[in-house]
């Protein structure tokens, strides 16, 4: 309150020294400091209809709307003076990042009540449902009133992106980012908002789209300075719409790309091995298995799926010594056991296929 009326008594001050002030500034000033903004709006339009070029009318304008509560008129004014001058720059800043403040955290009030009522066990699933859904309605109500006053700041479309992807608002999660993505300036979420959008339309099963962002966050993603589990959490999601989409070619390409940034991350490398599985491809994804193996040879999956690979082709022999150590490993593997029985009678080792005959009725019984 008293900032506002510093800025009025210096601009009524401003008119005293420049005798040279129109009659209509000099009644808009009158009636600010009367506290008649509608008087004033009307003296400030006949101001501008002599003279659209002045900064100091379109930002008293802004500031008579702001003291009506109009913030859409209010941002349009001072964008209006910005335009034509940057005389009143740092006052228009100021107000405006009061007001984006006090919109803004409205807004992350509302969300703490949310956060307030889930921890209570007053509200039944459904009833907590419908209160977090209104709780973040009216969140982003307040931000969008903060983004009416400051529409180019990049900062306040981040985080209300954020806001609204945790509340699952995801179209207006796929709004803001996008905004936040178009606007240009410093410090621009460039990462951080296409994995909103990404895991924003990887929720809505909008698989193509998903696909799109995660690209691009592979693209820009730079290990020395960013997180590499976005990296992989974009992998992820390719290769999740790619099986969805039928395009296991696609998934090859990518999983291929990530090996050559992370060359020694396992879960990239037996995703390569599924894929293969997948395409058909049982010599390749072997040989993805045996390089598992050759960096941990008691990986579980690499035991499981050579064994697997090399019973499906007959070679049964060969296929033992991987089962069995999948079998030491996890021998309630019913699958596991499956294929050492039938191994083992096949190859004339009655006696250990007896015995997973009976480890397998043992399962079967406690399922």
């Amino acid at each position: 309150m008293k900032s506002s009326k510093l800025i009025i008594v210096l601009i009524l001050a401003a008119f005293v020294l420049a005798g040279c002030r129109s009659p209509e500034m000099r009644s808009a000033g009158i009636a600010m400091n009367e506290k008649d903004w509608q008087r004033a709006i009307r003296n400030l339009n006949e101001e501008l209809a002599r003279n659209p070029d002045n900064p100091e009318a379109y930002y008293s304008m802004g500031l008579c709307f702001e003291k009506l509560n109009d913030w859409k008129n209010m941002a349009t004014y001072y964008d209006s003076s910005l335009a034509v001058s940057d005389l009143f720059k740092e006052q228009i800043a100021n107000n405006r990042k009061k007001r984006v403040s006090q919109f803004f955290n409205r807004g992350i009030g509302e969300l703490d009540s949310a956060v307030w009522a889930r921890a209570q066990d007053s509200l039944d699933a459904e009833a907590l449902k419908k209160f977090d859904e209104e709780r973040y309605k009216k969140a982003l109500a307040f931000v969008d009133t903060a983004i009416m006053i400051d529409r180019v700041n990049i900062e306040i479309y981040s985080r209300a992106a954020l806001i609204a992807y945790d509340g699952k608002q995801l179209e207006d999660a796929r709004r803001l980012s996008m905004k936040a993505i178009e606007l240009k300036g410093e410090g621009k979420p460039d990462i951080s908002m296409r994995e909103v959008q990404m895991l924003a339309n990887r929720l809505e099963n909008n698989h193509e789209e998903t696909v799109k962002w995660a690209l691009e966050i592979m693209d820009l993603i730079d290990f020395e300075t960013d997180d590499t589990t976005i990296y992989l959490r974009a992998v992820d999601c390719i290769l999740e719409a790619a099986e969805a989409l039928n395009k296991h070619d696609l998934g090859l390409e990518v999983t291929r790309r990530a090996l050559k940034r992370l060359p020694e991350n396992m879960a990239l490398r037996e995703n390569l091995a599924v894929i293969y599985v997948r395409l058909e491809d049982l010599e390749q994804a072997k040989k993805v298995y045996e390089e598992m193996l050759q960096k941990d040879p008691d990986d579980y999956n690499a035991n499981f799926e050579i064994g697997r690979i090399l019973y499906n082709s007959k070679n049964l022999m060969e296929a033992i010594p991987y089962l069995e150590k999948a079998f030491g490993q996890q021998p309630d593997n019913i699958k596991v056991v499956r294929m050492l029985m039938a191994i083992y009678y096949n190859t004339d080792q009655e006696q250990k296929g007896m015995e997973m005959k009976n480890r397998m009725d043992e399962l079967q019984e406690g399922e």
